[in-house]
């Protein structure tokens, strides 16, 4: 798996012809992860619907989150990733995208 950020609109003309190409000549699957509902710049492309996944705001609370068993639920599903990767969850957190702690991600 890559991850491709597509940031600046001056390059999206290049980067959709890029992914067209990938698609269709590599067999490339896209996934989408995005804050926004839909852009133009997916429209068209193979497979996208599937698997677009639209970034939670994070500054409102999921109505999981007031149910103390699926609180329970997750975090024993925390609990059993930690120990089946070795890496405790606040080491994830701090290596968040783009940020200062990435280098936390990473062994040394």
């Amino acid at each position: 798996m890559k991850v491709l950020f597509v940031t600046h609109t001056l390059r999206h003309q290049y980067l959709r012809s890029f992914i067209e190409f990938a698609q269709r000549e590599a067999g490339w699957r896209l996934g989408i992860i995005s804050d926004k509902q839909w852009s133009d710049f997916f429209a068209g492309l193979e497979n996208v619907v599937e698997e677009f996944f639209l970034l939670p705001d994070v500054a409102k609370a999921a109505c999981w989150e007031n149910d103390p068993d699926a609180l329970t639920r997750l975090k024993q599903r925390i609990a059993e990733c930690q120990v089946a990767t070795g890496i405790p969850l606040n080491r994830v957190v701090l290596t968040g995208e783009r940020r200062m702690g990435i280098a936390y991600g990473r062994e040394f």
